[in-house]
């Protein structure tokens, strides 16, 4: 949860890198040595494979499955054909051995088929098998080419030439040159249709690429295919060697695409590799930057509205305040719209947590209200709800209202009605209407529909001006398990929700009888520390502790570094109750964390109460808090008179031991439980 503000240098400093950096990435926008295969790659010996073992295993697994489809299609191809070949041959009456032949070649198939298909951990080794395999079969070719080259002989002159034979038997010249033409007929076709029998596994292995086993297997299968035909009696060298220029020609074409395809592949990879990288680095620094905004965002409007409220509680005599008052509720507002940004972002990526709170409708509809002129229609009920995805709606709901209703008098309403009844649940209905904007067109279904897939025109007269306000509602509202609708009746627009929550006012009797127990308890003249980096929060803390927690011992640090360790030790000397911002950041690099000072506290000892105000207060920050040993956690939007009263309430629980509010509360039941089943 923690990170460093960078230091910001300024503008006339910065504007030459950032001028130079556009003009580099316009003429070159992938540096050449990122790409280039051979600078990033061992020899050709190895197939090229990367320096880097993470880019070759990414390499090797984006291939893989696609190598073992391949190997797979051309086995069931040769098994068709070893299998139909032979049967084309049955009506000519040849020798048994012509059709044993085939034999190996079904064997081999049918065998590494088995191992690539039926176990996976021969896949890994699939371009062995792709480049064995295509070593073996051509081995085995000049073997057939051997066997049948004898038996369509011995079939011609039994059976084919049997009259010819006959007609020159007595001549042994006749007849060794009638031998000796066949050899050289039969052998070249028989020769032939092996070759184009491995034309599937030549493309195989132009499809695997180069690979230490593919190189050798372009050497091996020339070799394995000749060795066969030299031996053999049956076929001419003459028509070895011929055949054997022709493979020669042929081999060192695969080779040379095999070289082609590789290098165009891995340069691809590396491509997209840097792209990715790229895009992720990207990522990373607009979120972090974004981080940082959200942020000083709040820091800034918080330290804006608490200046405000000081004012307004010292000078009030004679002073017309109601714009100031709504400035304080705009800075709250900007405030709450920083906290459901970070709920939205969770919520895009499906990954929020519904926490629901006992929440008292009537107090959270004025808070929301604020600033605002909105009649309100709202009962006064305590019910279970996620205050953070109600807040994002309505806030959306409300500022639409405003922003695309009648010009001149917008009249909007914010009403809440409750189905009472005994069960332990209540059906609420929400609803913020306003006047219809004449100038606007009207909204009907097939609109919204548009509007929340994204196929909405932007114009300017849409009902929504970036369309994004409604989307958030309908996906917080969803999130929630709640109905949304957004209509038109009459001259009224209605934005619409309704769930079913589990009533809280039993809890919040008990809860509220406790809270009173507590601030009635706490003591006064309490020695309160703070320390924070922000000279108007510094302001801030020190007026309202000192009116509003009753005590004159309030001491504040944090103006430079040096303070954080005066801050320490007094608070270990006689503190009761420590404050402390997350983020300490002053001039240069010194850059502290107040988790790191509470840990330093807790280890030494402090018996007291440990706040953390911060801006910060996702659930990963209050978990950080937590371990660190804070008792507590503010964010810098809660007002001062809130804070004030439950670090009271927290101070008297800390010191007496007693449960808190959440182990009051816990034994409510599920409020999913209470849904009826036709709204689930």
């Amino acid at each position: 949860p923690a990170f460093v503000m960078p230091h910001s240098p300024s503008s006339a400093s910065s504007l030459m890198p950032v001028m130079q950096l556009r003009n580099d990435t316009t003429t070159s926008p992938v540096p050449k040595n990122v790409v280039h295969v051979k600078t990033q790659s061992h020899s050709f010996w190895t197939g090229y494979q990367y320096k880097c073992s993470q880019q070759e295993e990414g390499y090797w697994k984006r291939h893989e499955l696609l190598m073992v489809r391949a190997f797979q299609t051309w086995g069931i191809f040769r098994l068709f054909i070893d299998t139909v070949l032979p049967l084309t041959y049955s009506w000519r009456g040849l020798a048994g051995s012509f059709f044993l032949a085939f034999a190996p070649n079904v064997a081999i198939t049918v065998t590494t088929l088995l191992m690539v298909s039926c176990t996976s951990r021969f896949r890994k080794y699939i371009v062995l098998i792709i480049s064995m395999t295509s070593v073996l079969l051509a081995i085995v070719a000049g073997v057939v080419v051997h066997v049948h080259t004898r038996v369509w002989i011995n079939n011609a002159m039994q059976s084919e030439l049997s009259k010819v034979v006959n007609y020159i038997a007595g001549d042994p010249a006749l007849l060794q040159e009638l031998e000796d033409y066949l050899k050289n007929t039969l052998s070249a076709s028989t020769v032939n249709l092996q070759l184009a029998l491995l034309v599937p596994q030549v493309l195989l292995l132009a499809f695997a690429g180069l690979w230490r086993s593919t190189i050798f297997a372009v050497f091996a299968i020339p070799i394995g295919m000749a060795i066969p035909l030299l031996i053999s009696p049956e076929v001419p060298t003459l028509i070895v060697f011929a055949r054997g220029i022709g493979g020669a020609i042929l081999m060192g074409y695969l080779l040379g695409n095999l070289v082609t395809v590789t290098l165009t592949r891995r340069r691809s990879f590396l491509l997209e590799n840097y792209f990715q990288v790229a895009l992720e680095t990207a990522v990373t620094a607009s979120r972090q930057a974004d981080s940082i905004l959200n942020h000083t965002l709040k820091n800034t409007m918080a330290d804006a509205a608490g200046n405000i409220e000081m004012f307004l509680e010292t000078d009030q005599t004679g002073t017309d305040v109601i714009h100031l008052r709504q400035s304080c509720a705009s800075l709250r507002r900007g405030m709450r719209a920083c906290q459901h940004r970070q709920a939205y972002l969770q919520l895009a990526a499906e990954k929020y947590k519904i926490a629901l709170h006992p929440v008292a409708l009537r107090d959270f509809a004025t808070e929301l209200t604020a600033g605002r002129q909105v009649t309100l229609d709202v009962p006064e009920i305590t019910v279970l709800l996620d205050p953070t995805l109600f807040g994002l709606i309505f806030d959306n709901a409300l500022s639409n209202a405003f922003k695309h209703g009648h010009s001149v008098n917008p009249n909007v309403r914010l009403t809440i009605q409750c189905d009472t009844d005994e069960h332990p649940c209540v059906r609420l209905k929400f609803s913020v209407s306003n006047a219809v904007n004449p100038k606007r067109p009207c909204i009907t279904p097939d609109y919204v529909r548009k509007l929340l897939a994204g196929d909405a025109l932007q114009q300017t007269t849409t009902p929504m001006s970036n369309r994004i306000g409604l989307q958030h509602c309908f996906e917080a509202a969803k999130a929630h398990g709640m109905t949304a609708s957004l209509t038109q009746r009459g001259q009224r627009v209605f934005f619409e929700t309704q769930v079913t929550a589990e009533v809280a006012e039993v809890q919040c009797v008990v809860t509220d009888a406790l809270r009173e127990a507590d601030l009635s308890a706490y003591p006064a003249g309490l020695r309160i520390y703070c320390i924070d980096d922000s000279e108007p929060a510094r302001r801030l803390l020190h007026y309202n502790l000192v009116h509003r927690a009753n005590t004159e011992n309030v001491v504040v640090f944090g103006e430079d570094c040096a303070e954080v360790a005066t801050f320490t030790q007094r608070v270990l000397e006689d503190g009761d109750i420590a404050f402390l911002d997350q983020h300490l950041e002053y001039d240069g690099d010194t850059d502290i964390l107040g988790t790191d000072i509470v840990r330093e506290l807790v280890d030494k000892g402090y018996k007291g109460l440990i706040c953390i105000r911060s801006g910060n207060v996702a659930e990963a920050d209050l978990a950080a808090y937590e371990a660190a040993g804070a008792h507590c956690a503010f964010g810098k939007d809660v007002p001062m008179k809130q804070l004030i009263d439950d670090m009271k309430v927290a101070y008297t629980r800390h010191i007496t031991q007693r449960p808190s509010i959440q182990t009051v509360t816990e034994s409510r039941p599920s409020v999913e439980s209470c849904i009826p089943e036709d709204v689930m």
